[in-house]
């Protein structure tokens, strides 16, 4: 089977869940359905930097450069943009195709190496005609904001053959949104990488350290993490470190600096940015608990991470957590998001009294370890098969 990726806007580096789940795929198909052949639409002249993060992959790269080239002269020569915007509005588009994003030739030519598109995460534009396969992640798009219903109308209208999600609580918005799609809508639950081995979980951890890795988005309510460790500095505790690796919006940061700074929490903690993966797993494997003040999630990679290696976590307590966790039974310390008193009384409990959420964390490793890429890539595998099968009845 030949698969398309669709990654179109994808930049190492910076979409963090979104790339690790794209990459663990890949080498999920690589390692268990070596037959197959994986190509990747990505935004041209970003090859290198794929292939320093896929170095061993198997992996087709598709660079649309032609369509590059348009851009690049359709931005800076005035009398081109002036030419295209003028045949757009008279409706002759066919003119001036070259200059479509993405081209309808570029689109042909991919389709015509390929038997089956996948969508790695929710767009809202469909530029392919051979079966799709599509991933929401979260629903977000579909239940909040401005554009909700025209998002659940290109759902609901346009023929992807087959949408999948990864955890119970997206999976079921899915199936009360699109009730139609229930007979090819999937739940396939992944893990970024396999489970650490036990020698690579350090033994050495240190005291009162805590990591949240994430961006600094809104929904992952960094802010009232530092009202909490505010609380926690004038009750005169012991200082407590909070790490923070994840993409930074400059916007976002400007906030929650002016906010650590008033809360006068800056050795409290720090938000390192973007750092190489390898470096991650390191401060999972050294710290002492990990901690997210989420507000919203399909499930959440930092807690997944922290039952990796087995370490105590503190979490919102919301449904896309909760439908997982208590699921299966795994001892955490909840919180109420929304209050940095709980928060603060959370990561009070899990210094003071770490046994429980240990153990919690070592169960829920050995239930997460039957999640490996091998396992997932061979569900996708099913259900790309099972969209071109649809396709050829049609």
């Amino acid at each position: 089977m030949k698969i398309l990726f669709e990654c179109s806007g994808i930049v190492p580096g910076k979409h963090c869940g979104i790339e690790n789940f794209i990459y663990s795929l890949v080498r999920g198909f690589n390692s268990s359905c070596q037959s197959d052949e994986i190509y990747m639409n990505i935004n041209p002249g970003l090859k290198t930097e794929f292939n320093k993060v896929l170095p061993e992959a198997r992996v087709v790269y598709l660079e649309d450069f032609k369509q590059s080239h348009n851009q690049k002269i359709y931005t800076n020569n005035w009398l081109v943009n002036y030419f295209v915007r003028g045949m757009r509005r008279l409706g002759l588009k066919s003119i001036i195709s070259g200059f479509d994003v993405p081209r309808n030739e570029w689109c042909k030519q991919c389709e015509e190496a390929v038997d089956v598109i996948f969508y790695p995460f929710w767009m809202e534009s469909f530029y392919f005609k051979k079966p799709v396969v599509m991933v929401i992640h979260d629903f977000r798009h579909f239940t909040h904001g401005k554009n909700v219903d025209k998002n659940v109308k290109i759902i609901k209208e346009h023929p992807a053959y087959c949408l999948v999600t990864s955890w119970p609580d997206p999976y079921q918005h899915m199936l009360e949104l699109f009730p139609e799609r229930k007979s090819t809508s999937f739940m396939i639950p992944f893990q970024f990488e396999p489970m650490p081995k036990e020698d690579e979980i350090s033994k050495y951890q240190i005291p009162r350290l805590f990591i949240y890795a994430s961006s600094n988005g809104a929904d992952k309510n960094h802010e009232n993490l530092i009202l909490a460790l505010g609380i926690l500095k004038k009750r005169g505790i012991e200082p407590v470190r909070v790490i923070c690796p994840g993409t930074q919006i400059a916007e976002r940061a400007k906030v929650l600096d002016e906010l650590i700074r008033k809360e006068d929490v800056s050795d409290w903690i720090q938000f390192l940015g973007f750092v190489p993966r390898e470096h991650v797993k390191w401060l999972y494997s050294i710290c002492f608990g990990v901690i997210t003040t989420t507000k919203y999630e399909a499930f959440s990679g930092t807690v997944m991470e922290a039952f990796q290696y087995a370490k105590p976590v503190a979490c919102s307590r919301i449904p896309s957590l909760t439908s997982v966790i208590d699921t299966n039974d795994i001892a955490v310390r909840y919180f109420d998001p929304d209050n940095s008193e709980e928060i603060a009384d959370a990561i009070t409990e899990v210094i003071e009294n770490p046994e429980p959420y240990k153990k919690g964390a070592l169960h829920a490793r050995r239930v997460f370890s039957k999640i490996t890429p091998e396992t997932t890539a061979l569900k996708y595998r099913d259900v790309f098969v099972l969209a071109c099968s649809k396709a050829y009845i049609q």
